[in-house]
């Protein structure tokens, strides 16, 4: 690993996550939406356990210009197979993209926040950027929910000419094309209720994007009082793995949105806990929703992880909305199209002001696996937890909370969890108050496969 530079992405004060996925890629981060006071703060782990990452972030506005902290460029050193958090940006009032350079892989989350009202919520790096993105859920005024997409051209080299397709959900048919220049490095901000008012009130579908220089997409959902973001896919893949399905489990539900990334119709089959609950025949980029997953009732309490599967040579994506109307809780996640033996996970917290982390590993292996689960402080450096757990055959294992006891002492850092060699693993963590605290104090992530 030594001598490669690692470069990360972040589009924007809010920020849209592209993260290299190994040794070379960028993170991004979005601008926010219309909300009254936005904020952000973004999480790296170092996935080297012998040595310390050397890390310079860099600030660009939305037009792809640097913007220096009073000090200069940032840096900053992460201890080997340890964490660190950027919170508050060093930058005032910045919007705009972050670049994150790492001479060790790292990962990295971006926590999106607001006051007045409280809202949050979590994404992660997209493992590279494409010329192309796929967004399985794009709504207008849908029982009060809007949603708004961000697009990074990743290119410092030139501006990315790029066409958005809808699609409404149910149909292969295309309703509405737009293009838009997105300057070098910079991002653009399609936001459905104000700039898509053609769409009309109601509609709910997906998008296609194209562009003729790589870029990412991230996209958040919002009724005003609880925020709901996700990574765009830059491919699909014949499955679809979802660590954490559930309803009625204290008030949280699950809704599910799929998309066909393919250019021939696909049938899609969805298993909830190995059980076949449906199947249905997508056109080419159709989308689908259930809700609830498990289809059914709201009222049985159900909690376990689903695969969506893909005819031979048909390609998929899908994510999961965990939605608690009750208290007024909402998050988002994306499926994962395969595991590793090894799982990471930039911020886990207990006990920090209230907050609480929950992580759901799912097994996709035919055989259960003991797998070893390492939490480091990023306060100290103390291991606060080294310990097995168990996890089924082709099913998932919650850990609540993740590290400690609630009530009890304090504890930030990241954790990683190792199987045996040929395990397939993944996890999503799920960020909660306890008690709940005002607003949407909810947020998940994906968990970084290595």
């Amino acid at each position: 690993m030594k001598g490669r530079l690692l470069k990360l992405g972040i589009i924007g004060v809010i920020g849209l996550c592209l993260l290299a996925g190994s040794y070379y890629g960028r993170v991004g981060s979005a601008a926010p939406l219309a909300a009254p006071t936005w904020s952000s703060g973004f999480q790296i782990q170092n996935l080297d356990s012998a040595n310390p990452a050397n890390v310079t972030v860099i600030y660009r506005d939305g037009n792809g210009n640097e913007i220096l902290p009073s000090g200069g460029r940032q840096t900053l050193t992460v201890p080997a197979g340890g964490s660190q958090t950027i919170y508050p940006l060093p930058v005032s009032g910045f919007d705009g993209t972050v670049e994150i350079q790492s001479d060790r892989p790292v990962a990295a989350i971006t926590n999106l926040l607001t006051s007045n009202p409280t809202m949050l919520d979590s994404y992660i790096g997209v493992t590279s950027p494409a010329n192309q993105a796929f967004l399985p859920l794009i709504m207008r005024n849908n029982g009060g929910y809007s949603t708004t997409i961000y697009i990074q051209n990743t290119d410092t080299a030139g501006p990315a000419n790029v066409t958005l397709e809808y699609r409404r959900t149910g149909s292969a048919s295309v309703v509405k094309s737009r293009t838009v220049t997105i300057p070098a490095g910079g991002r653009a901000t399609i936001r459905q209720l104000e700039d898509d008012a053609d769409l009309g009130s109601g509609w709910v579908g997906s998008v296609r994007v194209s562009s003729d220089r790589p870029v990412a997409a991230v996209v958040t959902q919002s009724n005003g009082s609880i925020l709901f973001s996700y990574n765009g896919f830059s491919q699909g893949s014949q499955r679809m793995y979802l660590p954490l399905i559930m309803c009625a489990n204290s008030g949280w539900c699950t809704g599910l949105q799929v998309m066909n990334v393919g250019s021939a119709s696909t049938t899609v089959t969805l298993r909830v806990d190995g059980v076949v609950r449906d199947t249905v025949t997508l056109g080419p980029y159709e989308s689908k929703t259930w809700y609830p997953v498990p289809p059914g009732s709201t009222t049985v309490r159900h909690v376990g992880s689903a695969v969506l599967e893909a005819s031979a040579g048909g390609q998929i994506v899908a994510i999961v909305n965990e939605l608690n109307g009750g208290l007024g809780q909402g998050m988002s996640y994306v499926g994962f199209s395969g595991g590793s033996s090894v799982v990471n996970l930039p911020l886990v917290m207990t006990n920090n002001s209230g907050y609480h982390v929950g992580v759901q590993i799912q097994n996709l292996g035919s055989s259960d696996v003991t797998v070893q689960v390492r939490a480091v402080s990023s306060i100290d450096g103390s291991v606060a937890r080294n310990d097995t757990v168990t996890v089924p055959a082709n099913k998932s294992t919650t850990l609540y909370p993740a590290v400690g006891t609630i009530p009890g002492p304090r504890f930030v850092g990241s954790m990683t969890i190792t199987g045996p060699s040929g395990s397939q693993l993944v996890a999503i963590a799920n960020q909660i108050t306890q008690p709940q605290q005002s607003g949407d104090t909810s947020a998940v992530y994906n968990a970084f496969n290595q």
